[in-house]
């Protein structure tokens, strides 16, 4: 079964499109005062960037090289700082159910995420515990939110003690975090 909101979501991760930062070699690198705390919060100089068309144009022209983040133009790479991961995961749809579930997230910055081979999740070690983590697009990642992974466990299914997620014909292994 597919839900309105669900088809909405299809829709526009249809319509999303980013820069190809990838590809970009800008000759001029240096580092701007721009911070993402854990929380998925933007701030420039101290100060919370609070025009969320303005963190969505950064978010898209951002990457990852090594363990650094930067923003990224033809011209130049601004290197900026970031507490855990750059992304929240903090909804998701869902259609169908078993083997034909197919899942889709949402970020707080509007990026549609299906949940599939290119887009796992998995547990990753932050601080004492071991939290749910989403890939967005190249190495770029999204901290699920703790109500949005609370929701995810009514659809997964537990076998021999592991918990597995179906989506798009793919089965992810996962943990719970702790809490």
């Amino acid at each position: 079964m597919t839900t309105d909101a669900y088809t909405a979501l299809i829709e526009q991760l249809e319509k999303q499109s980013v820069p190809p930062v990838e590809t970009w070699q800008p000759r001029k690198t240096d580092r701007i005062d721009i911070h993402i705390d854990e929380f998925g919060d933007w701030y420039h100089e101290g100060r919370k960037i609070r025009r969320k068309g303005l963190v969505k144009i950064f978010s898209h022209v951002m990457r990852l090289e090594d363990e650094s983040y930067f923003l990224v133009t033809p011209e130049e790479k601004m290197e900026i700082s970031v507490a855990f991961l750059p992304f929240i995961a903090v909804d998701f749809e869902v259609a169908n159910s078993g083997f034909d579930q197919s899942l889709v997230f949402k970020t707080n910055t509007d990026d549609v995420v299906p949940l599939d081979g290119h887009h796992p999740i998995e547990m990753t070690p932050y601080k004492t515990e071991r939290r749910p983590v989403l890939t967005v697009r190249s190495n770029l990642r999204a901290l699920i939110a703790r109500s949005t992974f609370a929701r995810l466990t009514e659809y997964m299914v537990f076998e021999e003690s592991q918990a597995i997620l179906r989506s798009h014909g793919e089965a992810f292994v996962l943990d719970y975090p702790d809490e």
